[in-house]
């Protein structure tokens, strides 16, 4: 569940989207679309899921399949923190026509958009994931390319 502050001390809690496993909620630049991450647990992927302003909680929907989850040996989670592995990161394009994402896949780190509302997914480009660093956060730097940071 995804929940907002109200206005008003002590805060309120109003139920977003429907499901216990959602998170990472990030609007659109015209704040008319709220985009999350899903964890289905039934097939072990990370999902990009989507509501319109004004609609219901159940009239939420999963658009776009991120990611699937990698248990390490010995690991009790499919999706709990560890080495070489990170959630998919979000981001809106400006004119709220796409997502960008960035996610691991295996060795590399991919960037890719999510055309909405039709989930068409587009991967943009791809490096090598730098030994002993996971990406930190993206953004748009100048001429309108993406600019990604890593932390150790």
């Amino acid at each position: 569940m995804s929940c907002v502050a109200g206005q008003k001390e002590p805060y309120t809690v109003k139920k977003i989207v429907e499901g216990e496993n959602n998170w990472s909620p990030l609007y659109s630049p015209n704040s008319k679309t709220l985009a999350y991450l899903v964890w289905d647990e039934t097939v072990k992927k990370i999902k990009l899921g989507i509501l319109e302003k004004g609609g219901a909680p159940e009239s939420a929907k999963v658009i776009a399949e991120l990611a699937t989850a990698q248990k390490a040996p010995g690991q009790q989670s499919d999706i709990d923190c560890r080495d070489g592995y990170f959630f998919p990161l979000l981001m809106w394009a400006p004119n709220g026509k796409s997502i960008y994402f960035l996610r691991q896949n295996v060795k590399k780190i991919e960037c890719g958009a999510v055309s909405v509302p039709s989930g068409e997914i587009k991967i943009l480009g791809q490096v090598d994931m730098p030994e002993n660093y996971l990406p930190r956060q993206f953004q748009f730097g100048p001429g309108g390319k993406i600019v990604v940071s890593f932390f150790f």
